[in-house]
């Protein structure tokens, strides 16, 4: 297991780590009050956690010492040559024993469950930063991630003739419409939304849909040093300045 640092969240006494296997059932309480039916329980949190230790991180109340945050990783292959993808065919039902690739050389995050306590904390936008820096510090060509669009069925109601894939380029300004879609955005270095998957994860509110987004990963080819810094400004949470350093 390789040994990373951490993303720090400023303002809050949030502890940002590796999951234990103590804290497994801890885990699924969150995913429970996340996710309901469709949460992941302890036995799948476990399989995922020993299939590819690297892949997994908690949030810990520093106060409360509850688990508030959990993100899950793995290592798959370029998928955007592949057709006819959902959630589960993509994480092997979320158990990844058939999914995670040893020498997959691009992520794609698995899950991300937040406490509702935690709204408007930024706590999403750090465990998405935490799967960057593994990115980063593990030269992976580029990360995949699966957005709801839990805006899609309410605005549809409005334009019933509007499209998932038109509905998914949809912008407020500089912003996109929907706020999932844009939480990915924001801490994304690059991200495009690569296409529509129908019958993606089953989410009333998103019409069952999702959206494959794709963020590439400029710095791979970076000298050690470099990566240093890039991981530093992660730490911190800088996107702005690490965007200015992609886009050299």
């Amino acid at each position: 297991m390789k040994t990373l640092p951490t993303v720090q969240i400023p303002g809050i006494n949030i502890r940002l780590a590796r999951p234990t296997s103590s804290e497994i059932v801890n885990i699924a309480e969150l995913e429970k009050e996340v996710w309901g039916n469709n949460a992941a329980d302890a036995d799948k949190i476990l399989n995922r956690l020993n299939v590819f230790p690297d892949g997994s991180y908690v949030a810990e109340d520093g106060r409360t010492k509850k688990i508030v945050g959990y993100v899950c990783f793995q290592q798959v292959d370029d998928l955007r040559t592949q057709d006819s993808l959902n959630w589960s065919m993509i994480t092997d039902n979320g158990w990844t024993t058939g999914s995670h690739r040893v020498k997959g050389g691009y992520l794609y995050g698995i899950d991300m469950s937040v406490h509702y306590s935690m709204n408007g904390k930024k706590l999403g936008a750090a465990l998405v930063s935490q799967c960057f820096l593994y990115m980063i510090a593990e030269r992976k060509a580029g990360i995949f991630t699966g957005s709801r669009i839990p805006m899609f069925k309410r605005y549809q109601k409005r334009c019933p003739k509007i499209s998932a894939e038109e509905y998914m380029k949809l912008r407020r300004g500089e912003k996109f419409y929907d706020y999932e879609l844009n939480l990915y955005h924001q801490t994304g270095l690059a991200p495009i939304n690569v296409k529509a998957l129908p019958n993606f994860f089953p989410d009333e509110d998103s019409l069952n849909y999702g959206v494959l987004i794709f963020d590439d990963n400029p710095f791979r080819n970076y000298p050690a040093a470099e990566i240093d810094s890039l991981i530093e400004l992660l730490i911190n949470q800088d996107f702005i300045n690490l965007k200015k350093r992609a886009q050299k």
